[in-house]
């Protein structure tokens, strides 16, 4: 009897000591508990969806060249790019005689059938800041429907006449073109002749 009491106790001492040692944790799982976390993936920032627009300077944003010809000029107040200018046309005074000769009375009187026009125009140089244009009043022409092409006519003391000069990109010239012109032509145009290159006609109102 005494033999079967201390098989019995040794069955159930083996058998706690299995249960105690499954309960410990395996010792991978506890090295991997150690271990630290891994850290964030860093993103670089994504490149801009458009580029940063350069400066707006003189001439970096010219008006586009017009084609004009005599039977398509340029409407008035339109601009026409010639030599690095835009050039646009105002307004006129015609007939301007009296305004002539009362700057100078000296000045050719008009043959008859003539009237002298003065032209209002503004030439805006388009080169960059520290460029020039050159404006030369003897680019302009005036030409009537007889197919007659008018030199420009130089006359002395008229306030904002216009001259041969040069002016800095960013500026604008205003002031008056003369010209002798036929009294009955109501439909003169205003020519500018470049040293090279094609002419460009503009509508005089």
């Amino acid at each position: 009897m005494k033999n079967k009491f201390l098989q019995v106790a040794a069955i159930l001492l083996f058998i706690l000591s299995i249960s105690a040692c499954g309960s410990n944790p395996p010792a991978a799982t506890a090295a991997s508990a150690n271990q630290p976390e891994n850290p964030p993936v860093s993103q670089a920032s994504p490149p801009p969806a458009y580029a940063e627009p350069s400066p707006n300077v003189p001439g970096s944003n010219p008006a586009p060249v017009v084609v004009t010809t005599k039977d398509n000029p340029a409407p008035v107040g339109s601009a026409v790019l010639v030599d690095n200018m835009n050039i646009v046309v105002i307004g006129k005074v015609r007939p301007a005689d009296s305004l002539v000769a009362k700057g100078n009375m000296f000045t050719d009187t008009p043959a008859a059938g003539q009237e002298y026009m003065f032209v209002t125009i503004s030439a805006s140089c388009e080169q960059a800041t520290d460029k020039q244009c050159n404006f030369d009043t003897y680019n302009f022409k005036a030409l009537g429907t007889d197919g007659v092409v008018k030199d420009f006519k130089q006359v002395t003391a008229i306030d904002g006449l216009l001259k041969y000069t040069t002016f800095n990109g960013g500026s604008t010239l205003t002031g008056i073109l003369s010209f002798l012109v036929a009294q009955n032509d109501t439909k003169i145009l205003l020519v500018y002749q470049p040293s090279s290159g094609d002419s460009s006609y503009l509508a005089i109102p």
